[in-house]
């Protein structure tokens, strides 16, 4: 739920409102006064970094044992006389042990090209031999083979040159024929490509056609966050701290909402200048994703291909570029622009047909979303959400980082040695206007341009 105020010092926050949250100081922060919405659960970053975390250990499995497996015996033969008879096609699951050989025997009862493959987290090398003891074949798996009809056995162990524990596995063999002709090989019939191998380690598992799955556990996913503005209004008022007391109304909605405007216009205020982020303001710059911005344009383009698919939490870092006044931004939204300026206010309404982020961004939705930000010649400002259909943006206020004293200074002597722009002499830490640490680092030399990518 989104309709919780995040103190300065977090910048968001998950969960609904209470009443505690509607009243005291707020001061907008760089990283913006709401949470941003979700629509679905997602995976958290401290989720994504237990993830992958649980993949590293596991794909170290030539050293590691896999726990599932360190009481089970040697389960196939080690020669063509012990082998293990497999069908064609067939997925028989194996553990190979330190030094260990896997040996199967399959029949041809049709010559053709027949694959070998297995799958797990090994490499493994595989033998073809005949009944007369000749090798057709010996490679890394997978194999791919021409075989006649007969009686084949195939051997496998591992790769690895530095020795395995234990290492459970999926041998799979197939051909290409199609004796029911269904239309689908027959291997596809015995497997299906999307199944995932018997033998999960440590929540690790991969499927036939080569993908890995990883089962993400309760604490790595965000619950969803669904924006729950709807027919609300939030009202900002400014102290002479340059802090706010916020309040969540009822909806106060404009029914006049002015005349259209182009995505991107200088709209100037009408009989009053408006005092925003410690500064004095006699226009600002209207965005169709669903912000204005004063001192400059919203400068974040989601279409360029750098930008693509950010989360709204970095998206967020932004707009400390300019002061934003954001009641519900997103990134691909296209909406159309109304303003209404009187001498006491103006009055900006968004009128959009958004779908959720980045989900279904094709489709339009059969009802528009239109909420409103109105800016008081007072300083005070009120977000109206009359009808949103997506569930997830970015609201809040947004100011620019400014220094409001030096904490501490540290400096370091000359290196000539060193090459001027990595000479470091002095770092400077100071406070900020958002409850935050600013980190300045002032060198011998210029920075080089570094527009070009390079690394020095």
């Amino acid at each position: 739920m989104l309709t919780g105020l995040a103190e300065p010092w977090l910048g968001f926050r998950s969960g609904g409102y209470s009443p505690a949250w509607l009243t005291g100081s707020y001061v907008p922060t760089a990283s913006g006064a709401f949470d941003q919405g979700r629509s679905t659960p997602q995976l958290s970053w401290l989720g994504l970094l237990r993830a992958w975390k649980r993949l590293a250990s596991v794909t170290a499995i030539s050293v590691v044992a896999a726990t599932s497996n360190l009481g089970a015996s040697d389960d196939h033969g080690n020669s063509s006389a012990t082998a293990t008879k497999v069908a064609v096609p067939s997925v028989t699951a194996g553990v190979l042990d330190d030094d260990d050989v896997d040996v199967f025997s399959f029949d041809v009862r049709d010559a053709g090209v027949f694959s070998l493959e297995i799958h797990g987290f090994l490499r493994a090398v595989g033998r073809i031999e005949d009944t007369h003891g000749n090798t057709t074949v010996e490679s890394e798996l997978p194999i791919e083979q021409p075989l006649m009809q007969g009686t084949y056995y195939v051997s496998i162990r591992s790769a690895s040159t530095s020795g395995i524990i234990r290492a459970p596995y999926d041998f799979q063999i197939y051909s290409d024929s199609d004796h029911d002709a269904d239309g689908i090989p027959d291997y596809m019939d015995a497997f299906p490509r999307d199944s995932a191998r018997i033998y999960p380690i440590n929540g690790i598992s991969t499927t036939v056609d080569n993908r890995i799955v990883i089962e993400l556990e309760s604490e790595d996913i965000d619950p969803a966050n669904p924006l729950d503005l709807i027919q609300r209004s939030v009202v900002f008022t400014p102290d002479r701290e340059g802090h706010y007391s916020r309040e969540i109304r009822t909806l106060e909605w404009e029914e006049e909402i002015g005349n259209p405007v182009q995505d991107g216009s200088v709209i100037q205020f009408h009989g009053f200048d408006f005092e925003y982020a410690g500064q004095v303001w006699n226009s600002f710059y209207i965005s169709q994703h669903g912000l204005v911005t004063l001192g400059g344009p919203l400068t974040y383009d989601y279409w360029q291909a750098q930008n693509r698919h950010w989360p709204l939490r970095r998206i967020a870092t932004n707009f400390i570029r300019n002061p934003t006044i954001s009641p519900l931004f997103k990134p691909t939204q296209v909406a159309e622009l109304y303003v209404k300026k009187l001498t006491d206010q103006v009055v900006i309404t968004w009128k959009t047909w958004e779908p959720e982020f980045y989900t279904r961004v094709s489709i339009r939705q059969e009802r528009p979303s239109q909420f409103q930000a109105v800016l008081h010649a007072n300083g005070s400002i009120r977000f109206s959400y009359l009808d949103v259909t997506f569930k997830d943006g970015i609201v809040g206020l947004f100011t620019e980082f400014t220094k409001s004293g030096t904490v501490a200074t540290i400096n370091d002597a000359k290196d000539i040695e060193l090459p001027k722009h990595l000479d470091l002499l002095e770092v400077t830490l100071s406070a900020s206007n958002n409850d935050a640490i600013i980190v300045e680092f002032n060198t011998r030399g210029a920075i080089p341009d570094t527009s070009n990518e390079s690394v020095y």
